[in-house]
């Protein structure tokens, strides 16, 4: 038992307490049942900021037009909804860890000059007292419809979103003792068309066919912030993991203001040195001069060598839209529904694309085919993919990617069992069903999967593909029973 024990540790657990409390009332006026107001006010506390500045009050107006009640719409016999609306609203984020605003320190031991041990105490960071809410603010004004009795409906949106006193962490000199600190900062905007529309296209006693369909447009931009540039952390994100032997320690995104969220930033790139008289008058990379077979880096600044300096915007991982259908026949006790999903022009930075032992001079490791087989050789002076041992340690074009795809993503047949059988064994209902899942891809994209994220819980991150997996193509069988 313990009382055998020659030392007895006791691991408490750390308590990170976030208490959040909210109120809110809403208020609702209809007049003529024509005209809809509502207005909500929330008033929100929370326990990561100082007492202080923990309340904040939230406040939002709704205002809607049932067009379709009015004579002169009436009298057109052609809408049976047709509804304006118009609104405004505020919401609160305070999803920081707690403690942010305290000094914290935690108790370290080291060697003494005597050569004993010493326990001290040292902080863990740099606290911000002055933290608030952040605050999002946005603005919309949308159109329903229906026509010939809901046959085809449908709705526009249009909005603008600002974001202000983001809560981000903040770089800051290492001589501080540490490498960044929370604070609120800078301003996102965001605008964006949303579309959709439904149609009963047949819609006969033993045959259905339904269409639906959606898009939407959304163009982001970083207002201010606070007349800095700011990087994503590309040496914390990789973990110290290899582009092939070379770490890639610059950062891949970038945030710039009058520019979308997090750009990719790093080299541009020119083809490959393919024969001896591209090498002449060649930029250095890194330590040493290029050889055959290395990707060729543009010199932005013309200084002879390359470096931090010569990064430029080499991509956008933010789509031109993003859209979906999808389509429903039935005929009798059968059914197919099919569900597709894209998005178009977006790109994708490829961290993997040459990992997996590309740099390994002695073959003992798997390289993707494509590469292998395009690599520069001398005998391949033209091939697509630097010669085997480059070594690639930072970010460029190379490894930015066209993201666009369209996704088959779910395929349902359906069978209802006839009223016949089912009375026979005595049930209620039953219906057979196979669904398939994720069943093909569209894309030019070389990854796994054009629609990834490898660092979701970080926005920072913005685009990247470094550890994921395959999606897997899944089929369902089953069948529904009612007693």
């Amino acid at each position: 038992g313990l009382g055998f024990a020659r030392t007895v540790t006791i691991n408490n657990p750390v308590e990170l307490p976030r208490n959040l409390l909210s109120a809110f009332a809403r208020f609702n006026y209809t007049l003529n049942n024509k005209y809809l107001l509502t207005y909500t006010f929330r008033r929100d506390g929370v326990s990561v900021f100082n007492k202080n500045k923990q309340w904040d009050n939230f406040h939002s107006f709704a205002v809607a037009w049932k067009m379709q009640e009015e004579k002169f719409i009436k009298d057109l016999d052609l809408f049976n909804e047709l509804k304006f609306r118009a609104g405004w609203g505020q919401t609160g984020n305070s999803n920081i860890a707690p403690f942010q605003t305290l000094n914290l320190y935690t108790v370290n031991q080291g060697s003494g000059l005597d050569g004993s041990t010493v326990t001290g105490i040292i902080p863990l960071g740099i606290s911000n007292p002055d933290l608030i809410w952040e605050t999002t603010e946005q603005r919309n004004l949308g159109l329903d419809w229906g026509i010939i009795r809901g046959r085809f409906s449908g709705s526009i949106d249009i909005y603008q979103k600002n974001t202000k006193d983001l809560l981000l962490d903040k770089p800051i000199p290492p001589s501080n003792g540490f490498t960044n600190t929370t604070v609120n900062i800078g301003e996102i905007e965001n605008k964006g068309l949303e579309f959709s529309i439904n149609a009963n296209i047949i819609n006969s006693k033993d045959c259905k066919w339904t269409l639906g369909g959606n898009i939407s447009f959304n163009r982001n931009k970083i207002v201010d912030l606070g007349n800095e540039d700011t990087f994503g952390d590309g040496r914390a994100h990789f973990f110290g993991n290899r582009l092939g032997t070379g770490t890639l320690t610059s950062p891949v995104n970038i945030f710039i203001e009058n520019e979308a969220i997090g750009m990719f930033w790093g080299l541009e790139t020119n083809g490959l040195y393919r024969v001896d008289d591209d090498l002449i008058g060649a930029p250095v990379y890194g330590p040493v001069n290029p050889v055959l077979g290395d990707i060729r880096f543009v010199d932005q600044n013309g200084d002879g060598k390359i470096d931090a300096s010569d990064r430029k915007i080499i991509g956008n991982p933010n789509p031109d839209y993003i859209y979906g259908f999808n389509t429903e026949f039935s005929y009798k006790d059968f059914s197919l529904r099919l569900n597709f999903n894209g998005k178009q022009g977006n790109d994708v930075f490829n961290a993997k694309i040459f990992t997996n032992g590309y740099n390994d001079k002695l073959f003992t490791k798997n390289v993707y085919r494509e590469l292998w087989q395009d690599r520069w050789t001398p005998e391949n002076i033209n091939g697509r993919y630097p010669r085997q041992g480059f070594n690639l340690g930072d970010a460029s074009d190379v490894l930015v990617e066209d993201g666009s795809y369209l996704r088959l993503s779910t395929v349902t047949l359906n069978y209802n069992l006839s009223s016949k059988a089912v009375k026979a064994i005595k049930i209620n209902s039953a219906n057979i069903y196979i669904t398939g899942n994720n069943l093909f891809t569209l894309t030019d994209y070389r990854g796994y999967d054009p629609d990834v994220n490898s660092f979701t819980y970080d926005p920072t991150r913005i685009g990247i593909d470094y550890t994921s997996s395959p999606v897997p193509r899944s089929f369902t069988l089953g069948i529904n029973i009612n007693f």
